[in-house]
């Protein structure tokens, strides 16, 4: 038996700096859902005896948790080889290689100092930015800056200097590097704000529901992956091994659609990881919205069964309804909603009313109306 700890933290423990130690603890719950073999979850957290039961009648394994254990293997990054762990998830690196492939967008460049910053920043037309630190995560620490804004006060060069895009499709394509070897595993369809913090996926249950949105576009799939794979040949050189993710996106600019197909790469296990563990409960004709949600916005219950009871006339069954996924009373909490195309509105529009307190139902529903509303029949 394996016995991992859900460390989420990851970025902050590879380049050492300060972090709060319950936060690699959020979603510990979700190695549960996404066992592939009988394994043990580390965590301080406690778990109801009917949290655990509830899991069971959808998984092939047991819920196993302990709060430590002396073979303990972190699941969510390895820190293992910190030198080459560092270097492959850093941005500058990426942004190394992406000038080296010709793949860099013209107006991207690695900042040393705020003289330098301030110089690009008046030498171009651009109207807005995006400032990325290199080490940063989960868009955490992102700043869109406008030409006419303060550039705010950062704490440590170099940072990456980006156009800003109007977002309308995120995509995270799954890898697996073995023995030099690339591996194709899935796409994701991410659900983010526009400053790149994660708020959820649109799964599909099969690769072709992807193909038609490229077809919508008019875009090449195919392009855009082999330039995935010319990159990730680089990190392959430089000693990655396991699963890797790059993250994509369509934006609109001029008023035509473009595709950006490097982002970011993270060389560790993303959320991807984590919707693509769901799939099983999408029936081919129907799609999942995997959503998450800030405790803040929730309507507060005293047990995971008042909460289920709540939901009880659309709550999953026969592949259709809202499987909520996470205990109670986490900072955040998280929810997969199954349904066909045309009907999946309805069942947000359900799921928005039952959970949401009423103060944060309007912002929600506009939240979510602005990210799927490229995706065509679901609104």
């Amino acid at each position: 038996m394996k016995y991992f700890r859900m460390n989420l933290n990851y970025e902050n423990e590879l380049y050492g700096r300060s972090f709060k130690k319950k936060f690699n603890d959020v979603f510990d719950y979700m190695l549960f859902w996404c066992q592939e073999e009988q394994s043990t979850l580390i965590t301080e957290n406690e778990f109801s005896d009917d949290y655990l039961n509830y899991i069971q009648n959808y998984t092939d394994f047991k819920c196993l948790y302990s709060k430590s254990h002396q073979l303990t293997e972190n699941w969510w990054g390895k820190l293992k080889d910190y030198d080459v762990e560092r270097k492959l998830n850093s941005k500058v690196f990426l942004n190394q290689c992406l000038r080296k492939n010709n793949l860099l967008d013209e107006k991207s460049a690695i900042v040393g100092s705020i003289k330098e910053l301030k110089e690009m920043i008046q030498n171009n037309n651009n109207n807005t930015w995006i400032l990325k630190k290199p080490t940063g995560f989960s868009g955490i620490g992102n700043f869109i800056l406008t030409n006419n804004e303060k550039i705010p006060k950062i704490e440590e060069y170099p940072i990456i200097l980006e156009e800003y895009h109007k977002r309308i499709i995120d995509f995270g394509s799954s890898f697996k590097i073995e023995n030099n070897k690339i591996h194709f595993k899935s796409i994701n369809s991410n659900l983010y704000t526009q400053a790149g913090q994660l708020k959820g996926s649109v799964i599909f249950p099969n690769e072709n529901h992807y193909n038609e949105i490229y077809q919508s576009f008019s875009l090449d799939k195919n392009n855009f992956i082999e330039k995935q794979l010319r990159i990730l040949k680089e990190y392959a050189e430089q000693g990655a091994e396991g699963d890797i993710q790059v993250d994509s996106y369509l934006y609109i600019k001029d008023g035509i659609v473009k595709i950006r197909p490097l982002v970011e790469v993270n060389y560790r296990k993303t959320f991807s990881h984590i919707f693509n563990c769901f799939k099983k409960f999408i029936p081919q004709q129907s799609i999942g919205l995997f959503l998450i949600c800030g405790k803040n916005e929730l309507i507060h219950y005293k047990s995971f069964e008042q909460q289920r009871e709540s939901l009880s006339e659309f709550l999953y069954t026969a592949g259709h309804g809202v499987l909520p996924l996470s205990p109670i009373s986490r900072l955040f909490e998280c929810y997969l909603l199954v349904s066909t195309e045309n009907s999946m509105q309805d069942l947000l529009a359900k799921f928005v009313e039952t959970r949401l307190i009423k103060e944060k139902q309007t912002s929600f529903r506009k939240k979510m109306n602005e990210s799927l509303k490229w995706f065509g029949k679901i609104m």
